[in-house]
């Protein structure tokens, strides 16, 4: 479905299909507009932006509690010096936060290491992840990125391939920066099965949630 133009001003919809949750994200975005952006425990925040004379406009975050949605990864062109960053780049779920890029570049995935997720989603949620350990902050998260399963690894599973999704989204301490694993804690996932999880996750709690509110 295009964008919409009102007043003047262009409306800018998550229309991307590079990620397995991206349909998912637009559903959400255009559910609420029928909605008049308005049901209950869903924060809604939009960015506008001019472009050579031309106003755009579109959703910046979405959150509630424990998720929250950050739209801002390159899904086309605005004229030939401006991006549409309108796709969904962020994805936090309780107890994961999802990065991902155009370029498929990382994935990278936050899982939540503390023992009391109440306590601690305010912290999680929507927070800078970066040097936990280096910095003596609090072991709240483990670190995990991109990897490859092929044979042509000189270094195990830290191989990737650029321009390719990554399979697998390994543990990484990132120097001793960040913290190691202890035991039970998970040492890799596999992309799509983290994919699914998210994609799975937004659909039963936060469409279906918009779906059940009704449309004025």
């Amino acid at each position: 479905m295009a964008d919409s133009k009102v007043d003047g001003t262009t409306f800018l919809y998550p229309r991307s299909r590079q990620y397995l949750f991206d349909e998912t994200c637009e559903n959400i975005v255009r559910e609420l507009e029928r909605r008049a952006w308005s049901v209950p425990g869903i924060r809604v925040d939009f960015d506008t932006y001019d472009v050579r004379g031309v106003t755009y406009r579109g959703v910046d975050r979405l959150s509630g509690d424990g998720w929250e949605l950050w739209f801002c990864r390159v899904q086309g062109r605005l004229g030939r010096d401006h991006n549409d960053v309108s796709a969904v780049a962020e994805l936090t779920i309780p107890g994961k936060e999802l990065k991902v890029h155009e370029d498929y570049s990382g994935p990278i995935l936050y899982v939540y290491a503390g023992d009391n997720w109440d306590r601690d989603k305010d912290s999680f949620v929507g927070r800078v992840k970066v040097n936990s350990k280096l910095h003596r902050r609090p072991r709240l998260y483990l670190y995990y990125t991109g990897a490859c399963n092929c044979h042509n690894a000189e270094d195990g599973l830290r191989h990737t391939h650029p321009g390719q999704l990554a399979p697998l989204l390994t543990h990484n301490n990132d120097l001793g920066r960040e913290y190691d694993l202890a035991e039970g804690d998970v040492a890799q996932y596999t992309t799509r099965g983290v994919f699914e999880e998210f994609d799975t996750w937004l659909k039963n709690n936060v469409l279906a949630k918009i779906l059940e509110h009704p449309i004025d």
